[in-house]
């Protein structure tokens, strides 16, 4: 899908060999990961936003339609609220936490597309159902020892749990016969994706989410001058690869979901576009990573093979 043929979607950011140029004497591409940034975030939200009775739309329910598209706005929604923290390029200890929901979301959309099975999809979304159960057990154990007497808060929640499985088009018993959803790991490992790749960004991204002591030391904690470890202040910079390793795994979850759901003709088409910014988000990584990767030579001069 060329620029000139790619209907809803803008252009590509046009990046002048000036403007990379001086990105590489400023050894920061900051400026070209922005621009590239928004632009995932609108493919993002332009998809999520198609309609299921297209012709082009192979035919899908609307439950199993309405999980895929809710993960594709899940994602574009909080890539949108990455941009406002980017504003700054601060934020990394919030950013990070951004970074690991939205990653979550791509391999979950991916999964279910690869899987393509009522069960899957069952499992899914029995898996965020079992705590509202939980909850509603307890509150009707409430209610039971008042003698039947319900609050009004008691009335909304049983209500509100009730409309989620109405909306999921289950009930309490097959919630809880459901089998257990996979966890992020398995997922990975039927995606064809290495245990490193979980390693790093799943569990590496934990760190955020949970404050393990590995996010603490380095973004709330620093060394005074009598080496006491003292409360760091608000200056954690966002790094440019954050920016690019979100929007792989975003373009991955697109090409599940464009797979999935579209006639060949039109999934081509789309599979097209992604692979252009694939490709300038790989020559934009290679830049910002640098010599990183590099093998040593034995004699320490170094041999030029790059780590794939």
């Amino acid at each position: 899908m060329s620029n000139s043929e790619s209907g809803p979607f803008s252009e590509l950011p046009h990046i002048a060999e000036e403007q990379w140029a001086a990105c590489e004497a400023d050894g920061d591409y900051w400026p070209v990961a922005f621009e590239y940034y928004k632009y995932v975030g609108h493919l993002c939200s332009v998809c999520s936003n198609i309609d299921r009775r297209s012709p082009a739309v192979h035919e899908l329910s609307t439950l199993e339609f309405g999980v895929l598209v809710g993960l594709l706005n899940r994602c574009a929604r909080l890539m949108l609220a990455n941009l406002s923290l980017f504003s700054s390029r601060l934020f990394r200890e919030t950013t990070t936490i951004v970074d690991r929901c939205i990653f979550e979301s791509c391999i979950k959309l991916a999964w279910l597309c690869q899987q393509n099975s009522p069960e899957s999809l069952e499992r899914f979304l029995a898996d965020g159902l079992k705590a509202e159960l939980e909850l509603k057990d307890h509150v009707e154990a409430n209610v039971a020892g008042r003698g039947g007497a319900v609050l009004p808060i008691e009335q909304r929640m049983v209500a509100a749990t009730n409309a989620l499985l109405e909306s999921a088009d289950l009930d309490a018993a097959a919630v809880l016969a459901a089998k257990k959803l996979p966890d992020l790991a398995s997922m990975m490992r039927d995606l064809g994706l290495e245990r490193l790749h979980y390693v790093v960004l799943q569990r590496g991204g934990s760190h955020s989410v949970h404050g393990t002591w590995p996010a603490l030391r380095r973004d709330f904690l620093e060394l005074d001058g009598e080496g006491e470890l003292v409360a760091r202040d608000h200056d954690c910079a966002t790094q440019v690869d954050q920016l690019v390793v979100t929007m792989l795994h975003v373009l991955i979850a697109l090409n599940s979901f464009v797979g999935h759901v579209f006639e060949d003709d039109v999934r081509k088409a789309f599979a097209a576009l992604f692979a252009d910014v694939n490709g300038e988000l790989k020559r934009l990584y290679e830049r910002v990573v640098g010599q990183d990767f590099d093998v040593p030579a034995a004699d320490g001069q170094g041999s030029g093979d790059s780590v794939p």
